[in-house]
């Protein structure tokens, strides 16, 4: 197995756990081989690790970044574009809440990536609001 290999199959074993990861590469664990295959076919998503060219500069320069991002999508977002807004409301919205996200998203630049959870509420009407707004969207689980 090669590093990236290993990444992958810590993560998807640790469910993503960072500190976890980290112990079992500190650690060295012993890596079951013929559990790999099984476990990466399960994956539905794209992915890249932290060990790969493509993993966004900007994440790596968190301080416990994602080994393993998984994602749909264009990743390129990340790397090509430099103005973020996150959204984070609430899932019990009010009405003036769901009508202040749509407002403010409509009166923001097409060049800034909206981003936010993908809970119903607030979230949900941040990505509806930047996708009829013709904004990029990250939606993070």
């Amino acid at each position: 197995m090669n590093a990236n290999e290993i990444l992958l199959y810590l993560a998807i074993k640790n469910d993503g756990n960072w500190d976890k990861i980290y112990h079992d590469i500190l650690s060295k664990v012993n890596i079951n081989e013929e559990e790999y295959e099984p476990l990466k076919a399960s994956i539905k998503s794209k992915y890249v690790t932290l060990l790969d060219d493509d993993y966004p500069t900007v994440l790596k320069n968190m301080v416990k970044p994602p080994f393993v991002l998984f994602y749909y999508g264009d990743l390129s977002i990340l790397t090509n574009y430099n103005k973020f807004l996150a959204i984070i409301g609430s899932r019990n919205y009010s009405k003036y809440g769901r009508m202040m996200t749509f407002s403010i998203i409509e009166e923001l630049d097409e060049d800034i990536v909206i981003i936010s959870g993908l809970a119903r509420g607030i979230d949900s009407f941040a990505h509806e609001s930047a996708i009829s707004n013709n904004h990029k969207t990250i939606a993070v689980l």
